[in-house]
């Protein structure tokens, strides 16, 4: 083909070219795990793209789906829930994740204390080998500790506390 291009046709082609390469490199890095928008801004900042094709990819991204904070919310919640994480840790993580506060508060209520109380007292109830033969009030602040670290609700841990019955281990 003996067509020549012109330098702004070379530039336009360079530039497609390169946005398409960093789109489909985000695209893997959401395949990895689940990203927020935030994350995807930080991770195309460190790209040579100027600010209006990071928001392009974005916007792709959001509107095919592989970006969506109200989805990530949802399952980074039920997450949460099975692994016995506090409500704390839940809004400090998202807020790191750079998760609106906006966002956060329509979710959260659905964060259900009386399941993870169920959930952490199954857990204790059956106290740790290594805790039994501490004295109950020993055995209680390592719990309360360890849920602490899990960002539970004081008010919560209390209520586990509650339901154990510390006396028969």
């Amino acid at each position: 083909v003996d067509k020549t291009f012109t330098n702004q046709e070379v530039d336009l082609i360079l530039k497609t070219s390169n946005l398409s390469k960093w789109y489909n490199k985000t695209l893997k890095y959401i395949f990895i795990k689940p990203r927020t928008t935030k994350e995807i801004s930080n991770y195309l900042k460190r790209s040579d793209l100027d600010l209006t094709s990071q928001e392009q990819i974005i916007n792709k991204l959001t509107r095919y789906k592989y970006l969506d904070d109200e989805a990530y919310i949802e399952q980074f919640m039920t997450e949460s829930m099975d692994k016995c994480l506090g409500r704390n840790y839940v809004i400090h993580t998202l807020e790191k994740l750079g998760i609106s506060h906006f966002l956060i508060n329509n979710y959260i209520d659905s964060y259900n204390e009386k399941d993870l109380v169920e959930k952490l007292t199954a857990k204790y109830q059956k106290i740790e080998y290594t805790l039994i033969s501490l004295p109950i009030i020993k055995q209680k602040l390592i719990l309360t500790q360890k849920m602490a670290l899990k960002g539970i609700l004081t008010t919560t841990i209390q209520e586990v506390l509650d339901n154990i019955d510390f006396s028969e281990n």
